[in-house]
């Protein structure tokens, strides 16, 4: 899910995700710019993933946690509730 979080639409979103990926020890050393492109910060995604995917550590499969039989993200069913998630713009004047 935080990898999820690498590609927000929201910047805060993207920070706070990065932050909390560090957080875990196969993670730590994890560079990403979450300001930076949004080529880039897909790229960074896909790493994420493919590193998360390698590690042997893994929850057990769960539905309500979307993991599926093999330990791996159920992207269909997590990119169903992503789609009904509402992203309205926020300008926020400081």
């Amino acid at each position: 899910y935080l990898a999820e979080l690498l590609t927000d639409s929201y910047d805060v979103a993207r920070f706070n995700g990065y932050h909390s990926l560090k957080s875990v020890p196969e993670f730590s050393d994890f560079e990403y710019d979450f300001v930076g492109s949004k080529q880039a910060r897909q790229t960074k995604k896909e790493d994420a993933m493919r590193l998360w995917n390698e590690m042997t550590a893994r929850p057990p499969a769960s539905k309500s946690l979307l993991i599926n039989d093999q330990k791996l993200l159920d992207s269909s069913d997590f990119q169903k509730l992503r789609d009904q998630r509402i992203d309205p713009p926020m300008v926020l004047i400081e």
